[in-house]
């Protein structure tokens, strides 16, 4: 009696998977395409069918593939196959390998990180694309660089590291020849300073930070000292904030508004912070959180603010340190 079968539409997609998924077929697959010279680095004993598939579910009809991983020169490495079952082509078909295979090795630097291990060195992929449409031959390049209308700009970024802006490497003086974006830029490369104002003096007397500073008197005036103060190693925010309108002060009440704003923002912060996380550890902790990050949490008010809502002394003194003498004037 014949063995019966489901019927199922067999499409372009599956008939693939099905037919690689297969070792052995897959095994006479890569030796009948890859070059000779990567073929002689592979173990072919260790060709092993890796899970998943890392095309969208979306474009599935469109694309499928199958990974398999072996190990070359020693070392372990994937052979990525990738078909395109449309009729006639994809120009962006480099577009598609490159994002599966990133999506490839970051599922290994994540399998790595969840066993403990270092990262180490990617593992190499070698990719195939494979193409079986109506129009003949394949219209379209499979260099990523023939994406692009400037194939020339495209071929110096891809076959040069790809740029690095280090602001470790620029000396100050020339950060501040990039005009306002010098503002940024030597904020975050002075950042970790101990002494944040000493080192970005040069900034504070610069035409284009003092310009900056009146022209955007709003939002990213406000965000640039914010930075200044939360993000810093330096000194206390009230203090900060003195020597710079000291030093600046021809913006001084601009300043002093900025102060102003992040100390209310720290006092409603931090007590809305520790009433979330529970009286005793979440208040601390809130309150904590809002002086360091520089918003100038004052005690007193803190202080009445717990007392009202009903803490005791002994606990409001050990938050905000302040004297039983001074928390029953305030009760």
């Amino acid at each position: 009696m014949s063995k019966k079968f489901p019927r199922t539409k067999v499409t372009h997609d599956l008939f693939f998977q099905q037919s690689l998924m297969q070792k052995s077929i897959a095994l006479d697959f890569f030796k009948a395409h890859l070059p000779r010279s990567v073929q002689s680095k592979i173990d072919w004993n260790s060709l092993t069918l890796e899970p998943g598939r890392f095309v969208a579910k979306e474009y599935r009809v469109q694309y499928s593939d199958v990974l398999y991983s072996v190990r070359l020169s020693e070392e372990l490495a994937y052979l990525y196959i990738l078909a395109e079952h449309k009729s006639y082509g994809d120009r962006f078909l480099p577009l598609q390998l490159l994002r599966y295979m990133c999506a490839i090795w970051q599922r290994y630097i994540e399998q790595k990180r969840k066993l403990g291990k270092g990262q180490g060195c990617l593992p190499m992929i070698y990719p195939l694309t494979y193409y079986h449409g109506r129009q003949s031959p394949y219209p379209y390049s499979t260099d990523i660089r023939d994406c692009f209308a400037d194939k020339a700009l495209a071929k110096a970024i891809f076959d040069k590291p790809f740029p690095l802006i280090d602001m470790t490497q620029y000396s100050d003086e020339n950060l501040l020849q990039h005009g306002r974006a010098s503002t940024f830029e030597l904020l975050q490369k002075h950042i970790f300073a101990k002494d944040l104002l000493e080192d970005i003096q040069e900034l504070l007397k610069n035409k284009h930070f003092i310009a900056l500073m009146r022209e955007t008197s709003g939002d990213y005036s406000f965000q640039v000292l914010q930075y200044m103060i939360e993000a810093s190693e330096s000194t206390h925010a009230d203090k900060f904030l003195k020597q710079l309108t000291q030093q600046l002060p021809e913006i001084g009440d601009q300043i002093m508004t900025v102060g102003q704003q992040l100390r209310q923002q720290g006092i409603e912060q931090g007590i809305e912070r520790g009433i979330e996380r529970g009286i005793e550890q979440g208040i601390e902790q809130g309150i904590e959180r809002g002086i360091k990050q520089g918003r100038t949490v004052e005690a007193m008010t803190i202080a009445r603010t717990l007392l009202n809502r009903g803490m005791s002394l002994e606990e409001v003194a050990e938050i905000t340190h302040l004297s039983y003498e001074k928390l029953q004037r305030i009760k």
